[in-house]
C-alpha cells in the first residue's frame, strides 16, 4: 500500500487520521498524484511512502468511478519506507 503526502516521514511513523480517517492505496501512481496535488499550488517536496495498516481489521475499501482503489482506516497506517520523493517548483507569477 502507498500514501502520498507533502509531509516528511520516517519508517515507523504513523499516518494519523485526519477528519476521522487516514487513507492509502494499492496504486503507486494514485499516491504520487495525490502527493503532487498537495504541493502543486505552492511548490515543495512531495513524497510517496509504502505503508501498512496499524490494524488489518480496520480497513475499508473504497473505489471511485474510474476504479481507483483506496483504503481508509480510523486508526492510521505505519510508514514502512520511502518509495518516491520529488520537488515541484513554486508557480511562476505572471506580471
Amino acid at each position: 500500500m502507498f500514501h502520498g503526502t507533502d509531509a516528511i516521514l520516517d519508517s515507523g511513523d504513523v499516518v494519523e487520521p485526519r477528519s476521522g480517517i487516514a487513507w492509502a492505496t494499492d496504486q503507486h501512481a494514485l499516491a504520487q498524484a495525490h502527493a503532487r496535488e498537495k504541493v502543486y499550488d505552492k511548490g515543495g517536496v512531495a513524497s510517496v511512502y509504502s505503508v501498512e495498516p496499524l490494524e488489518s481489521d480496520d480497513l475499508e475499501e473504497r473505489s471511485n468511478v474510474v476504479g481507483d482503489r483506496v483504503f481508509t482506516s480510523k486508526r492510521g497506517f505505519r510508514v514502512t519506507g520511502l518509495t518516491h520523493r520529488f520537488e515541484i517548483p513554486p508557480p511562476v507569477e505572471s506580471k
